[in-house]
């Protein structure tokens, strides 16, 4: 009885000692492995890659129902990632079918998106109370009224794009915005100390 269960038993599938991978196979028999189970990879994710289009479609169309604010909520009670969410969605934005994202991996159809211009910045952070160069004549809001509502425009635009940033991008962000910020409360604060200055002369329109 023992032997029929031992010979029951070793009908199923079982991995064979010389094929789980050790330090015995050597180098070059570890690579050429590792190099196959790559490729087996890369072949899975062509599978999924259009998978991540229709997820993107079909967020892209949900996501007009929702203000700011509501998305991430609405994701969570789905049970859906955040980032792959906007992994999708901007997948779906950089190619016009399904069919397109077919030969690549997720990660190099992710990697054709759009992306937004960085600024090149120095290592060394410049304090804001320095001296600063003055903007070119070309980049200069003719009036007060324009500056603030450049500022707000472009504010609100980043705000409704936000909810798509990977990780990376947002921590960016977060130093761009921390920079900015320093930016105009030190234009503020200068500002206030001119107040008394002839401000009964000014008409503020």
């Amino acid at each position: 009885m023992i032997a029929q269960v031992a010979e029951t038993e070793s009908c199923g599938p079982q991995l064979i000692e010389a094929e789980i991978p050790s330090r015995a196979w050597g180098l070059d028999r570890l690579s050429a492995a590792a190099v196959d189970e790559y490729q087996r990879l890369l072949n899975d994710e062509r599978f999924l890659t259009p998978h991540y289009w229709r997820l993107g479609r079909l967020l892209g169309l949900a996501r007009k129902e929702f203000q700011h604010g509501q998305w991430g909520a609405y994701l969570n009670e789905l049970g859906i990632d955040k980032t792959r969410a906007a992994k999708a969605m901007r997948i779906y934005e950089t190619f016009t079918t399904e069919q397109a994202t077919s030969e690549l991996t997720v990660a190099e159809a992710y990697d054709r998106r759009k992306r937004k211009p960085r600024t090149i910045r120095s290592k060394r952070r410049t304090p804001v109370n320095e001296a600063e160069t003055p903007a070119p004549r070309e980049f200069m809001v003719p009036s007060w009224s324009q500056f603030s509502q450049a500022i707000t425009g472009a504010v609100a635009r980043q705000l409704s794009d936000a909810d798509f940033w990977t990780a990376e991008e947002i921590a960016v962000a977060r130093v761009e915005v921390e920079r900015a910020a320093a930016s105009l409360r030190h234009l503020e604060t200068r500002l206030r100390d001119l107040g008394g200055q002839a401000t009964a002369e000014i008409n503020v329109g």
